[in-house]
């Protein structure tokens, strides 16, 4: 067999090992988005519709008892959905949207307190595992339309970053409803936010650049978006992956902007001197239609059967633009007011024995993380962002790809806060003793100004436990967080009657003289104030002196909270930690002057530093330095397969060699067994074997003729003469 034949597998096997060692060294076996697997049908598709600040009076299908107009949300709750009647988000955006992308507490993960903002030193971390980058792992393709509010400090911060296949939105908190530029924290500068992708919204005419959506109003752009992306699903259904769709709406949250149209519908009620609640009204009716034009092509589209869709808001609604009625509180306090929130799960998907019905259980927005999974199908697997910004420095130049995001493999996963609520959600099981005396719910963990081992909200069964200063004393509306507003509610004695209706029974299961208030300020004491959310859901009654021990209970297991909570990332409205003009100015920093760009580079950011304990930030290494994986990639490896290619090629010449010499000793041996008297023969069978093809090699040749044949020595000129032609 041929020498060559025998070094190729061998070649094929070293050059093999050697790319295994690479890939292990560089990472490059890890797939930055894998193909989809699944199928539409396999799995339900689900989308998440979330509205902001929305107050439990703002819709009709909670209470009854509200003149702003939901029809059509309304009728989709009552008749085809399960309404969640205790159900809770957090205090403010951020937090809000972090627990239900995260399955986690804000606590843990450094936004308790604040919000995130063009100017703030924070964003979601990447340390924990995300609910998009789930179901994208799993084959599900991803989507997220609207508000963003989670960080956009570095690019690997921002939803195409985080496990969203597509983003069409913008990364602040609010935007102006039609020019659509949103400001930082304190308002110091503003700028066009509204994004495709991570790039600026613009597309090129000629050689003109015009932004899509200037001059139309902020919800008609996303429902024009959502349709659109709802049409790609019914293209190729069969070759169509299923979908986590999180439709993030802009409205009911400020600036207070609304088409006339709209706010014709409320000048003339019982509120149409204010015209904040007018335009919040507005507002919430134009989301009523958005909702009508999505989940009607669903039907049409025949998406609705296999979809599941929830619908709810991010919290309670701010003093005297929305109506939290007849609970106590508003937006950013703990009250019930200001993180019960509307809400309920409907779509095809849902078992059709559980529409229209309620679930009384407690539920919160860590719960969706693997309750979404479970209802999909799926399970937890604790899947990170990996994607980096694709830049020079992210490039592997022998792999032709980019680095994925090594930086935080050495975290261990964090454990999910929610639970897994599917199976009451579907009507599969019930457990009434355990949502009334042991679940558990973290309504808020604040230690911003916190005069105790622990300030928040936590609710344990049908008690809640309340202590501390939970509302930033600079808003405005701080002095009547503990009260209850009653004045948009379509009938207040209404209200009073719901948050009465149990005052018999209080009275005989506590033991006290009269269901009265007493709770005012019981904050502000070491004790806290202690509620039965069962027979006084509007926090009237604190019965912290009644029950000491109940009392000693949740503040054990608060301060067990703050001691596994993390640093917070952000104070409360604190000017002195907020990045400076000349850090996020866009007409400094950005390669558009008129859009928001993230500001540093991901290998920068410092606030990462701060969480799950870790070590202070390393310092940045030399560039012109090599570290050991450099050296191994670029030095040894080459090396190595420099001496392979080496050995490979001394031992193919060590074998040709041997083979030669073999055959002209069998050549020599055949020779000499054969007679011949005649000389010429002897040399014609030489020439045979050696031809002649020196100058040298022909001379001597000649010379051997000329002493066989005895030829005149004139002939040795023509030496250079093959035997043949002589």
């Amino acid at each position: 067999m041929s020498t060559k034949l025998i070094a190729i597998p061998f070649l094929i096997i070293i050059l093999s090992l050697i790319e295994a060692i690479k890939s292990q060294l560089t990472g490059s076996d890890y797939e930055l988005r894998p193909e989809y697997t699944l199928t539409n049908g396999s799995h339900p598709n689900i989308i998440f519709i979330l509205a902001d600040d929305w107050g439990m009076n703002d819709v009709g299908w909670t209470h009854e008892n509200t003149d702003t107009k939901t029809p059509y949300l309304d009728n989709l709750a009552k008749t085809e959905g399960l309404i969640l009647t205790n159900y809770y988000a957090e205090r403010v955006c951020t937090a809000s949207r972090a627990a239900f992308l995260t399955g986690r507490y804000p606590s843990h993960l450094g936004l308790q307190s604040g919000v995130c903002a063009p100017n703030q030193p924070a964003s979601l971390t990447r340390q924990v595992s995300m609910l998009s980058n789930e179901f994208q792992e799993s084959g599900y393709s991803t989507h997220l339309i609207g508000k963003w509010h989670l960080g956009m400090m570095s690019y690997e911060y921002t939803p195409t970053y985080r496990g969203f296949d597509s983003f069409y939105g913008y990364w602040a908190g609010g935007e102006d409803y039609w020019n659509h530029k949103s400001w930082s924290f304190m308002r110091q500068i503003s700028s066009t936010d509204l994004f495709i992708n991570e790039k600026p919204a613009l597309y090129q005419y000629g050689d003109k650049y015009s932004h899509p959506y200037d001059g139309v109003y902020g919800p008609w752009w996303q429902k024009s978006e959502a349709l659109k992306l709802l049409q790609t699903k019914v293209l190729f259904p069969d070759k169509t992956p299923p979908f986590f769709f999180y439709f993030a709406m802009q409205a009911s949250h400020s600036p207070r902007q609304a088409p006339p149209e709209y706010m014709a519908l409320y000048q003339d009620g019982p509120n149409g001197d204010s015209n904040n609640r007018v335009t919040f009204q507005a507002q919430t009716t134009t989301a009523d239609d958005v909702v009508k034009d999505v989940v009607e092509y669903l039907k049409r589209a025949n998406l609705w059967d296999n979809t599941l869709v929830i619908i709810g808001s991010d919290n309670g609604a701010k003093r005297h633009y929305g109506d939290n009625a007849p609970y106590r509180g508003f937006k950013n306090t703990s009250w019930e007011g200001g993180v019960k929130v509307p809400g309920f799960v409907t779509g095809g998907y849902l078992p059709e024995e559980q529409r229209g019905k309620v679930l009384d259980y407690p539920m919160h927005f860590v719960d969706w993380y693997p309750t979404l999974l479970s209802a999909a199908g799926l399970d937890v697997n604790y899947h990170r962002s990996r994607k980096l910004y694709e830049t020079e420095e992210n490039f592997d130049a022998d792999t032709r790809t980019f680095f994925p995001d090594r930086r935080w493999d050495d975290t261990p996963n964090q454990e999910l806060d929610g639970i897994d609520m599917w199976d009451y959600i579907s009507g599969e099981d019930e457990d009434d003793a355990y949502f009334d005396q042991k679940r558990e719910v973290l309504l808020d963990l604040k230690e911003v100004w916190c005069p105790f081992s622990s300030c928040g909200a936590l609710r344990i069964g049908r008690y809640k436990f309340i202590r501390g200063d939970n509302i930033a004393s600079l808003l405005p509306d701080y002095d009547d967080g503990d009260k209850w507003f009653r004045g948009y509610c379509y009938n207040e004695s209404k209200a009073e009657l719901f948050c009465m209706k149990n005052e018999l029974e209080f009275e005989m299961t506590h033991k006290v003289p009269g269901f009265t208030i007493n709770s005012v300020g019981c904050v502000n004491s070491k004790h806290g104030c202690l509620f039965d959310l069962t027979l006084d859901p509007c926090e009237y009654y604190d019965l912290s002196t009644k029950y000491p021990d109940l009392v000693e209970k949740f503040s054990k297991r608060m301060d067990k909270f703050q001691e596994m909570a993390t640093e917070p990332l952000m104070g409360e409205n604190n000017a002195d930690e907020l990045f400076g003009k000349e850090i996020i100015q866009p007409e400094r920093v950005c390669h558009n002057p008129s859009f928001w760009c993230p500001f540093k580079k991901y290998k920068d950011v410092e606030f990462e530093y701060k969480l799950f304990k870790r070590p202070p930030m390393p310092q940045q290494n030399d560039p012109n330095v090599w570290n050991v994986k450099q050296w191994i990639i670029y030095i040894a490896i080459p090396i190595f397969i420099a001496l392979i290619i080496i050995t490979c090629i001394v031992y193919y010449c060590f074998c040709k060699d041997r083979r030669n010499r073999n055959m002209n000793s069998n050549h020599h041996q055949t020779l000499s067994n054969h007679k011949s008297t005649d000389s010429t023969d002897i040399i014609e069978d030489i020439s045979e074997v050696q031809p002649l093809k020196s100058q040298n090699e022909s001379d001597a040749t000649t010379r051997i003729i000329n002493l066989g044949n005895t030829q005149n020595n004139n002939d040795t000129k023509y030496g250079s003469t093959s035997i043949h032609q002589r």
